[in-house]
């Protein structure tokens, strides 16, 4: 964060109490006319005052199903016709010039839907919080800008730090943003060690962009429900018990499979007979249980299923992270495959699950 950091408000600070918070009167959303225009020229001021002629984006957001803003979503998210490419222009690094930043500035006063971190490097931030604050850090002390601010009627104030700054708990992190350079050593990454972890987080609205070139969707609700289907077609599996258990087993040697070849196209597949044989297995399994279990104890024995099948995933997480670290991805991968494979053989070996049917299925 640049060493000079205010934040400006339409609260007069005579009015906050001992803690710092205002106890005046005054509406936390934005009128949409001459107190927003006060921001966006604070903003502009600021930015002239610094030489700044461009922003980055960074960790950018959308509005999901669930959101909490005092005003509507609006259509777009206040996106339309800022960046060439649509909505895909709205990504982590991506460098817009002020004027887009000062719509994407509006956007987020207005509460439309969007959200981001304006930043170019130690040189300049722009954050938008809540109840229209706004943070604005500088490299340079802006004085110009300051007295320009409290003329347009808003308060500006020194803080240390804007709320919305990326702190980092280890020291050496260094957060880079997801432009051109960043898919380019992923690429990179990926050819030399045949696998790498990639998290993102998930746009409900839109497919997500995975990188410049790149036209890859998620697949895993598609293989799900592809895995469904495959068996509401079976009307009567014979052995079912048997059945589930050697999905599995065709899985884990997917995923094994899938962790050693070099081949994308190959591994595409691999992973995506992965999701299917787990959905089919998992359909057959979860049947099996409901239907064979005595109505007064279904619950618990659910409970038991759910406990197993979502309370350790935490655990398992540390275990993988762990592998990881000490032997790598693919060897990782090829223990989790074993694992599995001893799993289902030790259910293939108990009668139970052998015999197992749909009895309750007329």
């Amino acid at each position: 964060m640049p060493p000079f950091v205010y934040r400006i408000t339409k609260y007069d600070p005579a009015h906050r109490d001992e803690r710092g918070h205002y106890t005046g009167a005054g509406d936390t959303v934005s009128d949409h006319g001459p107190v927003e225009e006060a921001y966006l020229a604070a903003v502009t001021a600021f930015a002239q005052a610094a030489g700044i002629d461009q922003l980055e984006i960074r960790e950018p957001q959308i509005a999901g199903f669930a959101r909490f803003g005092l005003q509507p979503a609006v259509d777009g998210y206040g996106l339309s016709d800022l960046f060439p490419a649509g909505p895909a222009g709205f990504h982590d690094g991506a460098l817009v010039p002020i004027a887009v930043g000062l719509e994407l500035v509006q956007a987020m006063l207005r509460d439309n839907g969007a959200w981001c971190r304006l930043e170019l490097g130690e040189a300049f931030a722009v954050h938008v919080g809540w109840d229209q604050y706004l943070y604005i850090g500088s490299n340079k002390p802006c004085e110009t800008a300051l007295a320009r601010t409290r003329a347009l009627g808003l308060f500006p104030e020194r803080i240390a730090a804007s709320p919305y700054d990326f702190a980092p708990d280890d020291a050496p992190y260094v957060q880079r943003p997801a432009d051109a350079d960043f898919w380019a050593r992923l690429h990179w990454t990926v050819s030399a060690y045949r696998a790498v972890f990639l998290e993102e987080v998930f746009d409900p609205d839109h497919p997500p962009t995975f990188g410049p070139g790149d036209h890859r969707r998620h697949k895993r609700w598609f293989t799900a429900l592809i895995g469904a289907l495959a068996v509401s077609a079976v009307k009567r599996i014979p052995r079912p018990g048997i059945t589930a258990m050697m999905m599995l087993i065709i899985q884990a040697l997917c995923m094994a499979a899938a962790s050693v070849t070099p081949h994308l196209a190959l591994s595409a597949v691999l992973m995506a007979i992965t999701g299917i044989g787990l959905s089919v297995a998992s359909a057959i399994t979860m049947s099996l249980v409901q239907l064979n279990t005595d109505t007064d104890h279904l619950g618990r024995v659910m409970s038991v299923m759910t406990l197993g099948m979502v309370g350790l995933v935490p655990l398992a997480y540390i275990i993988c992270g762990w592998l990881i670290s000490a032997t790598g991805v693919t060897m990782t991968f090829l223990v989790f495959s074993l694992m599995e494979i001893g799993a289902a053989a030790i259910g293939v070996a108990l009668r139970p699950v052998r015999s197992a049917s749909y009895k309750a299925i007329s």
